[in-house]
């Protein structure tokens, strides 16, 4: 199902829950309203409003009201691929460079320890010895990406000199898209601007433009 079968869907069911008529015109507002978030947070801000309601007049939700909930669900998708669980399966996608990367840090260990021998650091040496060899992916501080270390822009060398430039991770890393989010929701709310979102890897509302519509309230039916 795409995603706009898909959000087409979250608004009748909306209307079953408040007793609404369906509106194909009003449904396209919504749409267009709602375009610039993934599917999975605007489900997850309907199902609220079927749980929670609108308040005690329990009016049809209003396409601001409903996006403001699918950005609260947006950020909470994105810290939860931060947790230690998604990131360590995003970062052991690769188990060949995985293990790759365990005999590179075993090696660079046991010359340390050695050097520590030597210059007499025996005590310290022994307690090197009985650390295990641990991926960095192990620790959950980890970045996403070892290349920009989710900040989402490299520097790189041309023509002798340094320029920044996109990473490639960018469009995928949750931990950048979760940064921008907070950070363009920080310069709207600065300048009364409707806070946006971006997507991250999920599914994304495509719809015909339309104008948006719709009051800060809800929507009487």
């Amino acid at each position: 199902m795409t995603g706009k079968a898909r959000l087409e869907a979250s608004y009748h069911r909306l209307c079953v829950a408040y007793r609404a008529k369906p509106d194909k015109a009003e449904f396209l507002v919504y749409a267009d309203s709602l375009a610039d978030l993934p599917i999975e947070a605007i489900e997850a801000a309907e199902r609220r409003l079927r749980r929670e309601g609108t308040g005690p007049r329990q009016f049809f939700p209003s396409a601001p009201h409903w996006h403001h909930l699918a950005l609260e669900e947006y950020r909470r998708q994105l810290r939860g691929l931060l947790a230690t669980s998604h990131r360590r399966a995003f970062l052991q996608a690769a188990p060949e460079e995985r293990a790759s990367d365990l005999r590179r840090i075993a090696k660079a260990r046991d010359t340390f320890i050695r050097q520590l021998r030597r210059l007499g650091f025996r005590d310290l040496a022994r307690s090197f010895a009985t650390l295990p060899s641990r991926h960095p992916a192990d620790d959950q501080h980890a970045p996403f990406c070892a290349d920009c270390d989710d900040i989402g822009m490299v520097v790189r060398e041309r023509e002798g000199r340094e320029e920044a430039y996109h990473c490639a991770c960018a469009a995928s890393n949750p931990a950048v898209q979760l940064r921008r989010l907070e950070e363009w929701t920080h310069d709207e709310a600065r300048i009364g601007l409707e806070p946006t979102g971006g997507a991250s890897g999920l599914t994304t509302v495509s719809t015909a433009s339309t104008n948006r519509s719709g009051a800060a309230g809800g929507v009487a039916r």
